[in-house]
Order: structure tokens, then sequence, then C-alpha cells
């Protein structure tokens, strides 16, 4: 008759006894009624690089289950599989520049018979710096005017200061009497200019008169 297994898993031996003429004859055998559990154990820990080249960042630690598996029902391993820790770097990290808004559109160039409007970006919203790369694509647009016929007409100004004498400078000066006087024929060109959107050629001639000679 066989004894039981001397194990309770895994490998073992039992042993049988035979009586043979007042002889006792002892056989033995392997057996394995089960595989044992096996309990996981924790590899060594490992870590990351850091997560970026420059200012600060994070270093993963981990580790895993399998030195060895836990397998036929043994525990799984106890504790953390990974934790992560601040890691500095002290490099400046490049700043790309980026696009601001853009501006309002501008009046057209020309009062008629074509032109462009134009509007205008600066690539400020950041400011590169460090290395960092500029703003890609224009910092200007432009498209075309609608399209105005122009008036054409011919203006003759003849002017006379009258006891003044006539100084042909335009520098802002109180040496300069006749300033004032030039500077208003300037403004009535100009809005004449501006309200009929004319094309205008101007001839203009400035005289000095004196009361005093004869």
């Amino acid at each position: 008759m066989w004894s039981d297994c001397s194990a309770t898993c895994g490998e073992g031996n039992k042993t049988s006894y035979e009586l043979n003429a007042n002889v006792a004859k002892a056989r033995a055998e392997y057996c394995n009624l089960v595989n044992c559990p096996v309990d996981g154990m924790w590899s060594l820990w490992s870590n990351s690089w850091c997560s970026t080249t420059c200012g600060g960042g994070k270093i993963v630690y981990s580790r895993f289950c399998d030195n060895p598996f836990p397998a036929y029902h043994g525990n799984d391993c106890m504790g953390i599989s990974n934790y992560t820790k601040d890691c500095e770097d002290y490099t400046i990290c490049p700043v790309n520049g980026g696009w601001s808004s853009w501006s309002s559109w501008s009046l057209c160039n020309q009062p008629c018979e074509g032109g462009l409007v134009s509007r205008f970006r600066n690539c400020s919203n950041p400011t590169s710096q460090y290395g960092g790369l500029n703003c890609n694509g224009s910092s200007m647009e432009t498209v075309n005017c609608s399209w105005k016929f122009c008036k054409k007409v011919d203006l003759n100004v003849e002017v006379f200061f009258v006891d003044k004498e006539y100084n042909d400078g335009f520098v802002r000066s109180t040496i300069d009497p006749t300033f004032e006087l030039k500077e208003r024929v300037i403004k009535a060109i100009s809005k004449l200019y501006q309200n009929f959107k004319m094309v205008a050629n101007f001839s203009v001639e400035l005289h000095s008169i004196r009361n005093d000679v004869p």
C-alpha cells in the first residue's frame, strides 16, 4: 500500500512497504500532485529621462511584478509600480514667435481708379526669444479697392498777398507772415480733392502787392 506524497504540492515521493517471509521490502516513487502557488516579486526600479530638455520636467520610476510573475494562485506584489519626481534642467527654453491680431483695414491709397487697402500684424504674441523660431507667413495683406472713375479737372489759382511780402519758404516760422495764408490755400485745395474725389492738376501763383508801390 502506498503512503501519501511527501509534498502537498510540487515534487515529492511516496513509498510502499511489502512483507514477504518476514522480510520487509520498500519501494519509492516520484509524485507531483499539483503545482505550488508562486508569489510575485518586484523587479528592480528603472527610470525614464527627464520629460523636457529645458526648464522643469518629470522623471518616471517604474518596476514590474515579474521576478517572478505570480502563478498558480500565488499572491501579487505588494506596493506601487511607478512614481514620478521633479527634474530640473536650467537651460532656458526657446520661445517661438506668434502673430498678433490683424489690424483694421486701411483706407484706400487712391481716391479713385483702383488702389489698395492693407492691414498689418506683428510677430509679437510672443516675440521669439532664446533661439526660438520667427513667425511664418506675411506681416501684411492687401486687396484691391472698389473701382471708381476719377473726375479730372484743371485748376488755376492766383493768390495776391496785399501789403505783405511773399516768402516762398514753407517752414513754419513767425518770421514768415504769409505762412497762414499759404496754409489756408493748401487746406482749401486738399478739401476740394477729398470731397469730390478728383484728380486735379494745380497751377498756383503767389504774388505780393504793396500799397505803397505806385
